[in-house]
C-alpha cells in the first residue's frame, strides 16, 4: 500500500505549486519546477501536481526542440497536408468538408 501512495495518484487533488512548496526545499528549483504547468498553459496554482511527471521525463530524457522554433510544427503539418492533396484556403467561411475519393 505504501508503494501505492507514493505514486502520486492523491496529487490530483493538490496544485502543483502547493505539492512543490511541501516537497522542495530551495525556492529558485521550487520555481522552476512551478515552470512546467506553462506547458498546457495554465497556472502552477491551478494544475494538479500529477502533472510534475512532465518535468521528470523532460529532466531524465531530455528536452526536444524542433529545428527552426515551434512555428516549423504547423508549417510541417501543412506541408504534409499538401503533399497528401489537401487543398488549403485562408481567410474563407468554411460550408463543407468532403473527402474525395
Amino acid at each position: 500500500m505504501k508503494w501505492f501512495l507514493k505514486l502520486g495518484v492523491f496529487s490530483i487533488f493538490t496544485s502543483m505549486a502547493k505539492y512543490n512548496k511541501k516537497v522542495i526545499n530551495n525556492d529558485k528549483v521550487e520555481l522552476l519546477f512551478n515552470r512546467f504547468a506553462t506547458y498546457t498553459g495554465s497556472s502552477p496554482f491551478k494544475t494538479p501536481a500529477f502533472m510534475n511527471q512532465l518535468s521528470v521525463v523532460e529532466l531524465c530524457k531530455g528536452a526536444y526542440y524542433p529545428d527552426n522554433g515551434m512555428n516549423s510544427i504547423p508549417k510541417g503539418l501543412e506541408k504534409l497536408a499538401v503533399d497528401l492533396g489537401v487543398d488549403i484556403r485562408l481567410n474563407n467561411q468554411v460550408s463543407a468538408i468532403s473527402k474525395q475519393q
